[in-house]
């Protein structure tokens, strides 16, 4: 992937975030519930009612990054006489055969590659701002890295792992990216793609 790409990717991610929270934070990520509501639920239940299911979150999310992307990858597509890159959500398959790492299916929560090729662009895993099981979201970070190596079957270019919280800043602060099997925060990669490095 050159870096070009890679820069629209990144770029889109930070952009499509924005959108997510400026149309859909409110309703879908973090619900202010009225207080005569909110007092006569249950501990579980007020957590519960507080957002929508993970997957409800990154399919909201994966539109507004597809509308961004969906032109570059079309005109990419055309350039090289290939097939597009596309987005999918848990997406269980590497080219025809499942998609195995450490003799264990994965399904991530979001992809962007050429279906029936050896060609991974970005893979995405994400938590709830609820999510306070340490063990899950360390096992998700691990995973991108073994993902992102290049060494690997999977060879990713770009890895990031997001957690959704309940404001798009604090959104931001928990957002690392991973390249070639190492973690970095959102300022690294930009510094990093702004000097041409990764590619």
């Amino acid at each position: 992937m050159n870096n070009e790409l890679m820069n629209k990717i990144v770029i889109s991610v930070s952009d499509s975030l924005e959108k997510l929270y400026e149309e859909d934070g409110a309703s879908l990520i973090a619900k202010d519930l009225p207080f005569e509501t909110y007092r006569n639920l249950s501990s579980q239940q007020r957590e519960t009612y507080q957002h929508a299911a993970e997957r409800s979150i990154v399919f909201r999310w994966a539109y507004y990054l597809n509308t961004l992307l969906e032109s570059t990858f079309s005109e990419e597509a055309a350039k090289n006489s290939q097939p597009p890159y596309k987005i999918d959500l848990e997406y269980n398959r590497q080219q025809f055969l499942q998609k195995i790492l450490d003799d264990q299916l994965i399904l991530p929560d979001l992809i962007i590659h050429r279906r029936d090729a050896p060609d991974n662009l970005l893979i995405v895993e994400c938590k709830g701002w609820w999510c306070t099981n340490k063990k899950e979201i360390s096992d998700d970070k691990g995973r991108l890295k073994k993902l992102t190596e290049q060494t690997g079957n999977f060879r990713y270019q770009l890895g990031l792992f997001i957690q959704f919280e309940k404001s798009l800043r604090d959104t931001f602060d928990n957002l690392y990216w991973y390249w070639q099997g190492n973690e970095y925060e959102m300022d690294t990669i930009l510094s990093l793609l702004f000097h041409g490095e990764l590619q």
